[in-house]
């Protein structure tokens, strides 16, 4: 917009950071925690691929919607706004590795926002995980076709 609007061309670094303003303002922080939020999801989703060995950020839309969650997550998690997950027996029990790695990632915040994180969150954030899982096999699947 600025380009279009006043002419000026800036380079990427900066766009970087203007976006870093935008997005901490969006969110009512301060750009020093906006970035520790962003390294703690990059860290989540590093996890996430350790564990599954696999690429997340070739499935755009898994990636994407992986992000939004965690990013929802953390927030109700800060504000202290706890949510039921009436499926969390069956997701501990139908999904353990998932559930397994959610765990994972749950100590992790803890650790790194030190704020609690609940078993109905990491149930959540298992389905999130299956989901990747699925993904991945199908990839996989389709590889071998």
């Amino acid at each position: 917009m600025i380009k279009d609007r006043l002419g000026v061309e800036i380079p990427e670094s900066e766009i970087g950071f203007i976006a870093l303003h935008i997005h901490a303002a969006r969110q009512n922080k301060k750009v020093g925690e906006t970035i520790k939020d962003t390294k703690l999801l990059m860290d989540l989703v590093n996890i996430i691929e350790k564990e599954l060995s696999v690429n997340i950020h070739d499935t755009g839309l898994t990636y994407s919607r992986l992000i939004n969650h965690l990013r929802a997550s953390i927030s109700r998690m800060e504000e202290r706004k706890y949510i039921k997950n009436p499926l969390l027996d069956t997701i501990k029990e139908q999904f353990k590795e998932s559930y397994k790695i959610a765990s994972k990632l749950g100590e992790y915040i803890e650790k790194t926002k030190k704020i609690y994180v609940s078993d109905d969150e990491l149930g959540y954030l298992a389905l999130h995980i299956e989901r990747i899982k699925e993904v991945k096999k199908c990839v996989t699947e389709s590889n071998q076709a």
